[in-house]
């Protein structure tokens, strides 16, 4: 994951988008303080985008992203505009944890469990 004025992108490698089944690219992310917070995701069924979102922790809305994630062979990276993080919007990244979900069971993870790496990192 990498954050600029502009942005975040994040990018999943090795992790191709199956042709069947449901998948979900997900990172949690949290500012410094760990007071503001969001899930920045994107899901697939049978290999058809079906949700690119971001979801505010503290109002508990999801709010759908324009455009659509990159997907080139076994990655698949996601950009967005800091005007789209809702709750990240305008705020440094302080902390951040990544999944990919296969019909509903997280079979990667970063860091190896529920832990937060800090950011940049």
């Amino acid at each position: 994951m990498t954050q600029t004025d502009d942005g975040l992108t994040i990018r999943f490698a090795g992790r191709p988008v199956p042709a069947t089944g449901v998948v979900l690219y997900s990172v949690t992310a949290y500012d410094a303080a760990g007071e503001q917070g969001g899930q920045i995701g994107a899901k697939f069924q049978d290999g058809k985008q079906i949700a690119f979102f971001v979801f505010d922790f503290g109002a508990g809305a999801q709010t759908n992203l324009p455009g659509a994630p990159e997907v080139s062979g076994k990655a698949v990276q996601m950009s967005i505009d800091d005007g789209d993080l809702g709750p990240l919007e305008g705020v440094q990244v302080g902390s951040w944890s990544a999944a990919y979900t296969v019909d509903g069971q997280d079979v990667g993870v970063c860091p190896g469990g529920i832990d937060s790496l800090p950011f940049p990192g």
